[in-house]
């Protein structure tokens, strides 16, 4: 095993991806009291909404998205309503968990969190 290369094929190793969620600039803006009162509603779309409070205390970058998911019918009809409907909406998370699981490493490199939870 002189030439430990031959083993792997090309293109199959390498560095990972460009961390996109890393911060480019770390200042920090001067403090603003009527921004860091009380949340404010910026934009809505749809049954979704976007809010800016900004931390003057912790200094630290936060967001909190949540999305509100209403299903009428199909694979989790019956959302958190029957043992089944709560079985099938576990799973689904699960699978989200799993597709965002290399997005969700680069979001914890860069000190941010990523939760999904059932209301």
């Amino acid at each position: 095993m002189n030439n430990p290369s031959n083993l792997v094929p090309d293109g199959k190793v390498g560095l990972p991806p460009k961390n996109t969620l890393l911060p480019k600039k770390l200042d920090i803006l001067p403090e603003d009291s009527e921004n860091s009162k009380v949340p404010q509603k910026i934009q809505e779309y749809n049954e979704t909404e976007v809010w800016y409070k900004k931390d003057d205390k912790f200094n630290r970058p936060k967001a909190i998205v949540n999305i509100k998911i209403y299903p009428q019918q199909g694979i989790l009809e019956g959302l958190g309503m029957t043992v089944r409907g709560r079985m099938q909406t576990e799973l689904w998370i699960a699978a989200i968990k799993e597709y965002l699981r290399e997005f969700n490493y680069m979001a914890s490199m860069a000190s941010l969190e990523l939760e999904f939870t059932i209301n």
